[in-house]
């Protein structure tokens, strides 16, 4: 059986690892599941954790998220080739929601290439100054991706590219409490055809 590549987009904050995990519970024992993470852990990973906690250009940082996209891509194309549902937090989409500028972030995907497709993209949409509200009441770390402008600018890219229908997505208010989220992003699959046929 075919599997499945379901993405997590959103800025930071918005409760992508939080909802996908509630999401994964709900469903149960009924699928094989994958998750990816935002970030692998690879060496690339732990460069890009290092580099995003100093004050660097984010910049700097593209190829190195590119490098781990293509980490991303391998565990991906391994499990959905066993039949795995695979819930994948974040996209080549973040990298360029992320840069400083709208002409580089338009170069990535030549840089990409060709590439599997997620099935289904589920956007998770907050505003700059939620994101920042929830930071303060977490243990984590800030980093040069958390503060206001970054945010700002990064909304306004992911609501540009995420038009693409190559990324097939649907905007979910992020806003509202954890279980009205969850509760929506399962009827999102259910309406997709992600879990139906598999049930």
């Amino acid at each position: 059986m075919k599997g499945k590549l379901v993405v997590f987009e959103g800025i930071d904050n918005c409760g992508k690892d939080t909802i996908l995990y509630a999401v994964k519970c709900k469903l149960g024992h009924k699928y094989r599941y994958t998750i990816v993470p935002s970030v692998t852990p690879t060496e690339t990973g732990r460069l890009i954790r290092l580099a995003s906690t100093l004050n660097e250009n984010k910049d700097m940082l593209v190829p190195l998220f590119v490098a781990d996209f293509y980490n991303k891509v391998d565990m991906i194309k391994e499990a959905l080739s066993i039949g795995h549902l695979v819930f994948c937090n974040r996209w080549i989409t973040s990298t360029m929601a992320y840069c400083n500028s709208t002409r580089q972030a338009l170069s990535i995907p030549n840089f990409v290439g060709e590439t599997i497709k997620p099935d289904l993209t589920i956007y998770l949409k907050i505003t700059a100054e939620e994101s920042v509200r929830r930071q303060k009441g977490t243990p984590k770390t800030s980093d040069i991706y958390s503060v206001p402008d970054v945010l700002k600018n990064a909304i306004v890219r992911y609501e540009t590219f995420l038009t693409k229908e190559e990324f097939n997505v649907v905007t979910i208010d992020a806003m509202e409490p954890k279980n009205i989220v969850v509760e929506n992003v399962l009827s999102i699959l259910q309406e997709k055809g992600i879990t139906n046929e598999r049930e």
